[in-house]
């Protein structure tokens, strides 16, 4: 539309076309970013956006040519971009129909916003302002010279001073106490966020002078590629929403980079220009702009460099034979270093349990992100989702599932049973598909973190479980070297295989007083530690500086225990809604070692740290400890929802229906992860008790209570919740998304589809 707008000879089709795409551009943005209007996701994604629309739009209909040629541009780029979409779009559409299209497809009406929104950065930090103060100082002063404010040498000289005094700075006193290489890369992804909004304003800028130009911008290709690149930068970010990680920053940055290097290449003449005519070091402004963008690139590509070297030394056999190790599978033929071989030996062991215990045509169920494993294996899923985070798919989606797992029932499951980053939830909030799974399947057998599952009248062998099997201590035998180096190495070959044992290994030789071992460590525990470690933390936690000297490095590994503690006592909440849980003796075992008058001042103390608090809870479920309950029912209502969710848990496992079942729905309004599952569990416990709670939250709740108040009404398997479930989706003041779901569950409860009722 900007490049070929109609003349006014044109007839009144090609001008309607234009009017339509021009108009129609400008208002799908708004439209799609319309929940957003007025809010800081406006300014930072969909504005620059309109403000370059607008602007283009006004110069493309004050500049009308002749000869525009604009109907057959469209077509062409019409064709362009039907010709890779249309053929699977229509298969969809077909297959889904038009709502089931809108919903899987293009994600309208779906939960996929809320659950996988990660908000951009804070805007405004020092470094941002440090950043911007540089930038303007870049572009400022080559104009302050050129009107004789500052003479020629001046800037080039300061830019020397300053970056030695940066460098020096840096290598003198900045911590990189994860090396150089750690310390850059981290910064500049830090900075990216805030430089691909200076690229994309400074597209607006760009835009306004090419709008503002006398001769036609279009006359020349250059020209028309700069716009090419004005428009796309900040269109490619909107990409960025509502995932504003580092991860999708890479996905939309490749214009912005184009872009900013051509920002920079106008920078760098200005620069140039700046000394006298003749003047021999001209071209040292524009050198001293590029390097520290190349010394950057420099620092970031060692690792990459190192990897590609050391892996072309092992092909080469510079290494040794045995120095790499493959995967060596018909589907992939993957290559890694030897000593990163465990991972391999897992997968393909893994793999080929799969391929010999399942044929051809068998379906394999993998949970919550193992389709790695069908594909390696040759088998099919038999659901249409093989990627789980708790919200997305939802519930709606998740009775589907229930569903085609009873048409098309899988020979095997193949299950995480092992703390992953960002889909670790994921068992606890499908409890649809764990219940209607744990009813037909059991183990069979675990591979490293994979536990295989086979149906319960196939069966043959009794599952050995890992977990319950005493520890491997030769495998840290170093921890108990009298060589500190021994011990030192033996920590960081437990961090590179992330060895749970391992790490409950050295935090304990820690609590015991070892100090070769860094405090530093410690957080070992709470990255793939498992509950076993909680004894040696809470030692740390408790331990009393004998010498004065040492007070300040007693209270920082404390600090650091508590933390790890923390992450620990989330993690064993969710272990028990794995497919497969933990042994429930190994739990009971570590709550006992626990000093009860340690743990009895924590619950009873409404000013001690909330994550000791929790840690408290945690035990006192698991120490069958009935005198807690008071204090825990004070922790329920505590308007931190992380302590309100372990005195729930604590509860629910203690038996104590009255004052819990009442909490837990009304946190329903907050927490639809962890509540329902609890709910579940306590409404298994004691329908009779728990259900007038549950139906009057059905009645009169909140839009979330309700909806999670339907769901588990669902998976209870209580007919006597039909009336109340009947009488919610029959009434006309319900919006349609309830009443729909309110449908869904009632069929699902009757289970009046085959397999549906649980």
């Amino acid at each position: 539309v900007w490049w070929k707008p109609p003349s006014p000879r044109d007839g009144s089709l090609a001008r309607s076309t234009w009017w339509l795409l021009a108009l129609g551009t400008y208002a799908f943005v708004l439209v799609v970013f319309r929940a957003q209007l007025m809010q800081r996701a406006f300014v930072l994604f969909p504005l620059p956006v309109i403000a370059i629309i607008v602007l283009l739009l006004i110069n493309a209909r004050t500049r009308r040519r002749e000869g525009s040629g604009f109907l057959a541009a469209v077509a062409a780029l019409g064709i362009g971009v039907a010709t890779p979409i249309l053929p699977w779009s229509l298969y969809f559409l077909g297959h889904l129909g038009f709502h089931g299209f809108l919903r899987d497809v293009l994600l309208i009406g779906t939960s996929y916003e809320r659950f996988f929104f990660v908000g951009f950065r804070p805007v405004g930090t020092v470094w941002d302002v440090g950043l911007l103060a540089v930038g303007a100082g870049l572009l400022l002063v080559p104009e302050m010279v050129r009107r004789r404010f500052l003479p020629a040498w001046l800037p080039l000289a300061g830019l020397l001073v300053a970056g030695a005094g940066t460098v020096g700075s840096l290598a003198l006193f900045a911590p990189m106490r994860s090396g150089v290489v750690s310390a850059v890369t981290t910064r500049v992804h830090d900075l990216s966020f805030f430089l691909l909004l200076i690229v994309n304003w400074s597209a607006v800028w760009l835009a306004l002078r090419v709008t503002a130009r006398i001769d036609d911008p279009r006359q020349t290709v250059a020209h028309a590629t700069l716009v090419a690149l004005i428009i796309s930068a900040p269109a490619f970010t909107l990409g960025m929403y509502p995932r504003s990680d580092f991860a999708h920053l890479i996905a939309v940055a490749p214009v912005a980079i184009v872009l900013g290097v051509v920002l920079l290449g106008r920078l760098g003449e200005r620069w140039r220009a700046m000394p006298p005519e003749g003047a021999s070091w001209r071209g040292l402004g524009p050198f001293m702009l590029a390097a520290p963008v190349a010394v950057i690139a420099v620092v970031m590509c060692v690792p990459s460099v190192r990897l590609a070297s050391d892996m072309t030394a092992r092909r080469l056999g510079w290494r040794g034979p045995d120095a790499l190790t493959a995967l060596d599978l018909p589907h992939a033929s993957l290559v890694r270093e030897a000593e990163a071989g465990h991972q391999l030996d897992v997968l393909r062991e893994t793999t080929t349990y799969l391929a010999s215990h399942s044929n051809a045509h068998d379906y394999v169920f993998p949970f919550p992100n193992l389709s790695l494993l069908c594909f390696l294996a040759g088998r099919l899923n038999p659901t249409p989702k093989c990627y789980f985070i708790a919200g997305y798919p939802d519930h709606e989606a998740e009775a589907g599932i229930v569903q085609a797992l009873s048409t098309r029932p899988p020979r095997l499951i193949v299950a995480l049973r092992e703390h992953e980053l960002f889909v670790t939830t994921a068992p606890m909030y499908y409890f649809l598909v764990r219940a209607a799974l744990q009813r037909d399947f059991a183990p069979a057998t675990q591979i490293g973190p994979y536990v295989v599952m086979t149906r319960r009248d196939e069966v043959v062998d009794a599952f050995i479980d890992p977990a319950a099997q005493p520890a491997d201590v030769q495998r840290w035998a170093d921890l108990d070297n009298v060589d500190p180096l021994a011990k030192v190495g033996t920590a960081h070959r437990i961090r590179a295989a992330r060895d749970a044992e391992g790490a409950v290994a050295l935090v304990t030789r820690i609590a015991e007083g070892d100090t070769t071992l860094s405090a530093s460590l410690v957080p070992m525990a709470g990255e793939f530690g498992d509950e076993r470690a909680i004894p040696a933390l809470v030692k740390i936690v408790t331990a009393v500086a004998d010498d004065p000297s040492r007070a300040y490095e007693v209270a920082v590994a404390a600090e650091t225990a508590t933390d790890a503690l923390y992450f620990l006592v989330e993690k064993a909440v969710l272990a028990d809604y794995w497919f497969v849980p933990p042994p429930a003796d190994r739990r009971r075992a570590v709550a006992s070692e626990l000093d009860a008058a340690v743990l009895k001042g924590w619950l009873g103390d409404r000013d001690a740290d909330p994550r000791l608090r929790m840690a408290a809870a945690w035990a006192a479920a698991w120490r069958d400890d009935h005198d807690a309950i008071p204090h825990l029912l004070v922790m329920l209502g505590s308007s931190n929802l992380e302590v309100a969710k372990l005195a729930a848990y604590a509860l629910v496992r203690l038996g104590q229906v009255e004052g819990t079942v009442e909490s837990l729905v009304a946190l329903l309004h907050w927490d639809d992860l962890t509540m329902p599952s609890l709910l579940l569990d306590l409404y298994r416990r004691a329908p009779e008790q728990a259900r007038p709670a549950v139906e009057r939250g059905l009645r009169t709740g909140t839009l979330q209570e309700r909806v999670a108040l339907t769901w588990v009404a669902a998976a209870s398997g209580d007919r006597q919740l039909l009336p109340v479930l009947s009488e919610v989706r029959d009434d006309d003041a319900v919006g349609d998304g309830l009443r729909r779901i309110t449908g869904t569950a009632i069929t699902v409860l009757e289970g009046e589809r085959q397999g549906a009722g649980l």
